[in-house]
């Protein structure tokens, strides 16, 4: 945030869990990775502090959103983990994805083909995945660019 919005922000009496995120609050944090956590809050809040938490903290905010990837039923939230957990450089993370893809929520494959298709050391994960059955064929080319893809992984 600019300064000069962080400073008036600072002196609102009871700001907004997510903008004390994205102000640096710590307590706030802690707040906002259990409320992330939380399968009983609605979708809508844990993906607005995902994205508080990601502009601000993403590297403490990995083994959440990887949790949520593996384990969360909503698409939205799986999304919305996947395009923040896409930033962070870890081969782990392409692993985890493809591991994953056949039970991800419909809505949120393509953003998880996406994700695999979008480095070098996750595109085999998805060329695994079509060659093991695990992902039709049909599926991946449907989300992802297969030129890309191939380029990536020779």
């Amino acid at each position: 945030l600019p300064d000069a919005l962080a400073k008036q922000l600072r002196q609102l009496d009871n700001p907004p869990l997510a903008v004390r995120v994205r102000l640096g609050d710590e307590v706030a944090l802690g707040q906002a990775l259990g409320v992330i956590a939380d399968r009983n809050k609605p979708a809508r809040e844990r993906i607005k502090l995902i994205r508080a938490a990601g502009d601000v903290y993403l590297s403490r905010l990995k083994a959440t959103l990887l949790g949520l990837v593996q384990s969360e039923s909503d698409a939205g939230v799986v999304t919305a983990a996947l395009l923040f957990l896409q930033r962070i450089d870890d081969p782990a993370l392409g692993q985890a994805v493809a591991g994953r893809l056949a039970d991800l929520p419909a809505a949120a494959r393509s953003t998880a083909i996406s994700f695999l298709a979008s480095r070098a050391k996750w595109s085999g994960q998805l060329l695994d995945a079509v060659e093991s059955g695990r992902l039709a064929k049909r599926v991946a080319t449907q989300h992802a660019n297969p030129a890309k893809i191939v380029v990536f992984c020779v």
